[in-house]
């Protein structure tokens, strides 16, 4: 997969002592799903690799299938609630890619 470890503890890592586990929303097998600190928006979630990888771009398959399945299952939820998804991929340095949702009103 090609981890790297970054120069300074990641936020991000669920292995850091002080990551904030209640943000966390969900943990797959290669990806997870969390609050971020500072929503952009109203249910604004992450997902992200658990190893750290430059972009969903150089991601394998397993990964980008795992996140293909956390959008799809915010997908569906947001249709039983009659909300709408807003998915945004985005590469942020020393941290991973991360990919937003948002689950909002029609």
């Amino acid at each position: 997969m090609g981890d790297k470890v970054p120069a300074a503890p990641c936020w991000f890592c669920l292995s850091n002592v002080d990551v904030e586990k209640h943000l966390v929303v969900s943990v797959g097998d290669l990806c997870y799903a969390a609050m971020p600190k500072g929503p952009l928006v109203e249910d604004h979630v992450m997902v992200l690799t658990i190893g750290h990888i430059q972009s969903l771009v150089a991601a394998s398959d397993e990964i980008r299938n795992e996140v293909e399945k956390f959008k799809n299952a915010f997908t569906l939820a947001a249709d039983k609630v009659g909300a709408r998804v807003f998915l945004k991929a985005g590469w942020y340095p020393l941290v991973r890619e991360l990919t937003h949702a948002k689950v909002g009103d029609k």
